[in-house]
């Protein structure tokens, strides 16, 4: 892995190598270590990165444009086939849940302490009117994970550094009459988490379990 990240960034850095040596040429540096800091100066491009995507065949491009589309639906006013126009589509979109009237008892419902009255307006309709209720939830979110720290540290395990970014959104609808009586959102419109994975002895770190400390049976 060290030969293939040098053989890499070879062509990409061989003008940024004689810029180095003419730079340096009056100091005492042994050239074949000025070349190596040179050369694994990139290699953090390097380092793992992954993502993970869903949102609706490209219906959103991002968190602010979903959230403004699900602030245009008005309930009682906007019909099933605007819903869907807008990308809220369960049967042709993507990361739709088709729930029941039942799935919305024990949503709004889930103890003795609330009760029926207390209900929003339209979840009491949809639970009124049962199987002609139609009701599904959509998901969305962009999640990307890249590791961040240095190369050599994280090629030999002593320091990973993984950040991970992104949005997630959820969105509830009930339709009845065809007629959205009822949305809700849940949302991550700004993630960001950061974990650090430190082993003091790096790659020896995994010897461990091959060489267990304490007495024996």
């Amino acid at each position: 892995m060290w030969y293939y990240c040098g053989l890499v960034q070879y062509k990409r850095g061989f003008a940024k190598y004689i810029r180095v040596i003419k730079r340096y040429k009056d100091m005492n540096w042994h050239l074949p270590a000025l070349l190596s800091l040179v050369v694994l100066s990139g290699c953090t491009s390097l380092l793992p990165k992954g993502s993970s995507t869903s949102n609706n065949k490209g219906a959103w491009v991002n968190f602010e444009q979903i959230s403004q589309k699900f602030d245009s639906i008005e309930v009682g006013k906007t019909t099933k086939t605007e819903l869907y126009l807008a990308g809220f589509e369960p049967f042709n979109g993507q990361n739709a849940h088709i729930l029941t009237f039942v799935d919305v008892v024990y949503k709004f419902m889930p103890s003795q302490n609330i009760s029926f009255g207390d209900l929003p307006e339209g979840v009491k309709q949809c639970i009124i009117a049962k199987e002609t209720c139609f009701v599904f939830t959509m998901e969305a979110k962009d999640i990307d994970k890249s590791r961040t720290g240095g190369f050599w540290a994280d090629s030999l395990t002593f320091n990973r550094q993984t950040d991970t970014t992104g949005w997630k959104f959820s969105g509830f609808f009930i339709i009845l009459d065809d007629k959205v009586v009822y949305k809700l959102m849940s949302a991550e419109p700004n993630m960001y988490s950061r974990d650090v994975d430190k082993k003091p002895l790096g790659p020896l770190q995994s010897f461990g379990s091959f060489f267990p400390i304490g007495p024996s049976n």
